[in-house]
């Protein structure tokens, strides 16, 4: 039997919640390569297997590329966040126009 075709129908949820850590930890050490999609991706992969362990290979890692292209997607849509508007300074009595109560 092929070792890759051995190596891909023995996937189990161990497996894809290692590669989970493998990616969150990798996101933490390389900030520019934005792995948390693909991290919590591998993640849901491995938490439907542990559910329905009869799930194919094929299966399996179209629903990681489908549920990382999504995270992806989102992020993009999501846009970016505003701006905050900061005052120059504390503000001061003299400045406040409204009397106090």
């Amino acid at each position: 039997m092929n070792p890759l075709l051995y190596f891909l129908e023995s996937l189990d949820f161990l497996d894809w919640w290692l590669l989970a850590v493998a990616l969150g930890l990798a996101d933490v050490f390389v900030p520019k390569a934005r792995l948390v999609s693909a991290a919590i991706a591998a993640g849901g992969v491995g938490f439907m297997l542990m559910l329905f362990p009869q799930i194919a290979w094929p299966w399996q890692l179209g629903g990681f590329v489908i549920l990382t292209a999504a995270g992806v997607i989102i992020r993009f849509i999501g846009g970016k966040p505003r701006a905050r508007v900061e005052s120059a300074g504390p503000v001061t009595q003299e400045q406040n126009d409204e009397p106090l109560a």
